[in-house]
């Protein structure tokens, strides 16, 4: 059972066409970012590890890699937490959970599949990277011998353990909320945590702790690298070990934690008290008098235009407001704030004054 629904999911992804279109995004996002660090753009470069390292050497392959899975996080989000809330968002989940399927082949299915169509999606980033380092009007010197091991070592040790902990902690919040807004939400609390571990990472203190609140692992290999010479970061690959080797360890365990907690909570059944019945109002009585309805009359022109625009503007802005998913958002954004705020002045232990650039430093 479980491996006839893992192919009909897999299928599934392939035949949608947001699986192409995330591929071909992806495919050309990791393409330009090649390019650019390669000089393809006069007076504008991308570097991550100083002007002498070549731009297709392992460990600016791994941190681009790294930073591409980071910005393609809610778009995890969207292909796994719609795997989750499938059959909610279209109201066959009674039909299904009446049908001889147990839970965790249904669970187990639709997370794999969602997986498998994940990395599968993902898997343009490398390509792309090759396809940017052959292209001739790359400076030569910012360019070496690409290796194989020089892709595929970040796809292994960067790409696979964060889709991991993201797809599984994506797929855990769809099944048990039944709705994709909490998934949206958990997408975007994921990345305010790692651009806070990032601001933890400017005071040395505390650069133990970003080490583990950092799910794409960028920061432990900025932290593995950082005293390697020019020759080391143009041969070696990023070595499975230290700070790294735990980060993986950390996050691909709260993936499992993730999974563990949505096979224990799960139930195949209509959740308690999610429909309301309303009871059938009363029949006017025969007694009431009758009411002067007046005739309606059409207004047209500018000024009821801007009365409309504005009510309704009024409206919908009160419904973002008073939702709980803006609500969410704005203490994610307050809390990432407090925890930000807290190292402007400071870096790398140093006091400092907070000037224009401290604050864009952070902030930007």
């Amino acid at each position: 059972m479980f491996a006839s629904l893992l192919r009909s999911e897999i299928r599934d992804h392939a035949r949608r066409p947001a699986t192409w279109v995330f591929f071909g995004v992806f495919l050309a996002l990791a393409y330009l970012l090649m390019i650019a660090a390669g000089g393809a753009f006069p007076g504008g470069s991308v570097s991550f590890s100083g002007d002498r390292v070549l731009v297709d050497a392992p460990a600016p392959v791994a941190m681009m890699m790294g930073l591409l899975v980071f910005l393609g996080s809610l778009a995890t989000a969207a292909i796994v937490g719609g795997a989750a809330t499938r059959d909610f968002a279209v109201g066959m989940h009674p039909l299904v959970f009446t049908t001889p399927v147990s839970k965790a082949a249904l669970l187990g299915s639709r997370f794999v599949g969602a997986l498998v169509a994940v990395f599968g999606v993902f898997l343009a980033i490398p390509l792309g990277f090759w396809l940017g380092t052959l292209m001739p009007f790359l400076d030569a010197e910012r360019l070496g011998a690409a290796s194989v091991a020089g892709f595929l070592s970040p796809v292994l040790t960067v790409l696979l353990p964060t889709l991991f902990f993201t797809a599984a902690l994506f797929f855990a919040v769809g099944a048990l909320a039944r709705r994709m807004l909490p998934v949206y939400l958990s997408g975007v609390g994921l990345l305010l945590g790692y651009l806070g571990a990032g601001s933890l990472a400017r005071d040395i203190d505390s650069r133990a702790y970003a080490v583990f609140i950092d799910p794409f692992g960028l920061r432990p290999i900025s932290i593995l690298t950082e005293y390697w010479s020019v020759a080391e970061q143009n041969a070696r690959l990023v070595p499975l070990s230290g700070v790294f080797l735990t980060n993986r360890l950390v996050w691909i365990a709260a993936g499992v934690l993730a999974l563990g907690i949505v096979a224990l909570r799960f139930r195949m059944a209509e959740a308690s008290g999610s429909r309301r019945v309303r009871k059938p109002e009363a029949a006017p009585s025969s007694a009431a008098p009758a009411l002067s309805i007046p005739t309606p009359r059409l207004e047209t022109g500018w000024g009821i235009r801007a009365k409309q625009f504005w009510a309704l503007t009024r409206q919908e802005f009160a419904l973002i407001v008073r939702s709980g998913g803006f609500r969410l958002l704005a203490l994610g954004g307050l809390g990432f704030l407090a925890l930000s705020a807290s190292q402007i002045g400071s870096s790398y232990g140093t006091d400092t004054y907070p000037v224009t650039y401290e604050v864009l430093g952070v902030y930007g």
